[in-house]
């Protein structure tokens, strides 16, 4: 009788810790469809809200496709170096893309065809595996697939708190305009609180005469052109300040 994952575990892995038996393995249904779960939602979100195949987002696919190509073609001993500590590494004999052709480009990472015709599934040669072929490792493709993630990875649906990594450093100097630009909002919302808790305190009328008496403490414009006219003869002297004859004199 067969009693789904537990013969099937006990097929494909032998003993606790479990060690992989002598079953030639097949990897099945994987496809380049990183962020997304297959719905009548998705359809309807992609239909309304297109996802355009940018340079970055080629990039990506071709990343994820290469990982898993990688991965599914090593050997056991191979897999063991990007595996964590106590994993069992398959003996994988082969693989298979779900799916082989897709009819909605909603569903674009799922069509192998596609991704063929596109550039971001390569064109495979035989006898050759693709580490080979592209001259690359599992371990570049995942540094550069982690080094960019913003408006590339689009998880639908959405996932709380995600936050991806920005495709593009940014400068010194936009980092250091950032930084001041937040230090001066933590001090204007510090000096607001301040405003407020002393007005809630001492009255709303006396915080508002503090602050105009802190602003205006050296005086206005008006006394400071008084300031550059003297008596003359002991006279009080006569002028418009608004005019600017006088201003100039």
């Amino acid at each position: 009788m067969f009693d789904g994952h537990a013969d099937i575990n006990q097929c494909c892995w032998d003993g606790l810790p479990p060690k992989p038996t002598e079953l030639k393995r097949f990897v099945g249904e994987w496809t380049a469809a990183y962020d997304q779960t297959p719905s009548p939602e998705l359809e309807k979100h992609f239909r309304e809200h297109p996802r355009e195949l940018t340079p970055e987002r080629f990039r990506f696919l071709e990343q994820f496709v290469l990982a898993q190509m990688m991965t599914y073609e090593a050997t056991p001993e191979e897999n063991l170096e990007y595996l964590p500590p106590k994993s069992v590494a398959g003996d994988f004999h082969g693989w298979f893309f779900w799916n082989f052709r897709m009819e909605e480009t909603v569903y674009r990472e799922w069509d192998y065809l596609r991704g063929v015709k596109e550039g971001w599934i390569p064109k495979l040669e035989r006898g050759v595996t693709v580490e080979q072929q592209t001259g690359t490792s599992c371990e570049q493709l995942e540094e550069e697939a982690l080094a960019c993630t913003t408006e590339v990875v689009d998880p639908f649906p959405k996932i709380p708190h995600w936050k991806g990594i920005p495709c593009i450093a940014p400068s010194p100097a936009e980092v250091a305009s950032l930084f001041l630009l937040k230090a001066f909002a933590c001090v204007g919302v510090v000096a607001f609180v301040l405003f407020v808790l002393y007005a809630l305190r001492y009255g709303f009328a006396t915080a508002w005469a503090k602050l105009r008496a802190c602003c205006t403490r050296g005086g206005s414009l008006e006394m400071a052109r008084r300031k550059e006219f003297t008596r003359i003869n002991d006279a009080p002297s006569s002028y418009d300040t608004n005019n600017p004859i006088n201003v100039a004199a």
